[in-house]
């Protein structure tokens, strides 16, 4: 009996962590070069079942790799590659996407390997990849993360380690912690339900109550400020000049009648 409960038990707690485990399967093969070709492309068009892309640039991860896809290429319709409980934004890739995609060819067809993500741009030096806003600061932002590294790195990089959250790579046998860390935006770009990019600055960071920016608050109290205090100095020095100018005339009048 106690067999049969333990066997129970432990057959849930792999149930659970499939989701990750596989998300991060997913990250794995890629690094690994478990596909036919690794590409940044554009989507161009949309049909029934299929997606057109237009490829800009292949990664190549090992010898096997085939060689630079120059010209549009049909691929069965696929799904972006977000963990289950991140679906919150949309799934479904729209003409216009970048995209980075592992892909598998069997004939002339292309089927979606290992995932597909959206990217902001296919340069790989400079691009990012999107995330929905609720992935910010969960476990499974550091597979999205690593696939970044890689990515920009143009494949070099590739020794990451998973560990309680983290993500770790090793520059010269030292660890080099990759997330969390504060410098997320420069592989993350955050998007919001309707799928527009988050700017890197919250509104409650620079907006105080509903009221202007601190900054300008304070601009405006200084000028005020020196505005009474110059109008305080030329009602002052008006007072004074006409009370100055009252007296030299009482004192030359005063001299007249007394002569």
């Amino acid at each position: 009996m106690k067999s049969i409960i333990s066997i129970l038990l432990a057959f849930m707690l792999l149930l659970c962590a499939c989701p990750a485990l596989c998300a991060q399967g997913n990250v794995s093969d890629i690094i690994g070069g478990n596909q036919d070709h690794l590409l940044l492309a554009t989507v161009v068009d949309i049909d029934g079942s299929s997606i057109i892309l237009a490829p800009y640039h292949s990664i190549y991860v090992n010898d096997s790799a085939t060689k630079s896809l120059n010209e549009n290429i049909t691929v069965e319709k696929f799904r972006y590659s977000y963990c289950d409980d991140h679906t919150d934004i949309s799934m479904s890739p729209r003409v216009g996407d970048n995209i980075f995609i592992s892909l598998d060819k069997s004939g002339s067809k292309y089927t979606m390997a290992n995932g597909a993500y959206k990217i902001s741009s296919v340069d790989y030096k400079l691009l990012t990849f999107y995330a929905s806003e609720s992935m910010r600061e969960s476990e499974c932002l550091a597979d999205i993360v690593a696939l970044a590294y890689f990515v920009r790195t143009d494949g070099s990089m590739r020794d990451f380690r998973f560990e309680n959250g983290s993500l770790t790579t090793y520059i010269d046998d030292r660890p080099l912690t990759l997330y969390p860390t504060e410098n997320i935006a420069e592989t993350i770009s955050f998007v919001d339900l309707s799928g527009q990019v988050i700017g890197g600055a919250k509104i409650k960071d620079v907006i105080i109550d509903g009221e202007k920016p601190v900054e300008d608050e304070i601009d405006y109290r200084w000028l005020v400020a020196y505005g009474i205090i110059f109008l305080g100095a030329l009602v002052g020095g008006i007072v004074v000049y006409n009370a100055t100018a009252k007296d030299i005339l009482n004192r030359k009048s005063s001299r007249k009648e007394s002569k």
